[in-house]
Parts: structure tokens; C-alpha cells; sequence
């Protein structure tokens, strides 16, 4: 794991005057997963990018992207049009109740957005 995420954390500790201690109870995480993402030792997923954002108050995507879940925008709005036409090709692949099941796991895996 890219230490990148790491180091982003950390910084928001610092921003925020929190220790590691106090990110893991206000995320809802344990103190030793925490320190394993921290020490690059293992990957956040999405229940605890969830966590961190909660926490952070700030916006889930924000956090997935930091942590190499979804890719960081490089031009504005250009990656966004090209997630999105993925998005369409795959849905037109399914079947009419595959899209509706696929389009609630989306608003399920991203309540916030």
C-alpha cells in the first residue's frame, strides 16, 4: 500500500488535534486497524473510508480516492465523464432487475452521494 494515504491521515490528525486514538472512536474503527492503515500495513476498505469521512465530516468519494479505492480526478470532470460512461456500458449489459438490484448496491455503497 502506497504510504500516500498515510501520510494524508496523518495530516488531518495534525489539522484536526487528534490523536490516533480519537479518529479510531469517532470512525468507529479499532485503534489496532487504525495503526495497521497508518503503518501501511494494510488496505482501509470501504466501511472504514466510511468511518474516516464520517469523522472527518467530510465527503466519502473525498476519501475513497485518497485512499486508491477510486482514482484521483487528474482533469476536472474528464474522469468523472469516463467513470460514468463505464458506468452505462455495464448497466446495458444487464437485465432489466440486474440493473435495478445494481443501481440499489450503488445508492447502499454511496448513501452520502
Amino acid at each position: 500500500m502506497s504510504t500516500l494515504f498515510a501520510d494524508w491521515l496523518y495530516q488531518e490528525l495534525d489539522m484536526h488535534g487528534w490523536t490516533q486514538a480519537e479518529l479510531a472512536r469517532r470512525s468507529g474503527i479499532t485503534p489496532a486497524a487504525l495503526s495497521r492503515i497508518l503503518s501501511g500495513g494494510r488496505n482501509p476498505g470501504v466501511e472504514v473510508v466510511r468511518g474516516i469521512a464520517r469523522a472527518l465530516k467530510i465527503p466519502t468519494e473525498e476519501v475513497m480516492r485518497r485512499a486508491g479505492i477510486l482514482p484521483m480526478q487528474t482533469e476536472a470532470g474528464e474522469n468523472d465523464r469516463q467513470v460514468m460512461q463505464e458506468i452505462v456500458r455495464q448497466m446495458e449489459r444487464l437485465r432489466v432487475e440486474d440493473r435495478q438490484y445494481a443501481a440499489e448496491l450503488l445508492k447502499r455503497l454511496f448513501p452520502d452521494v
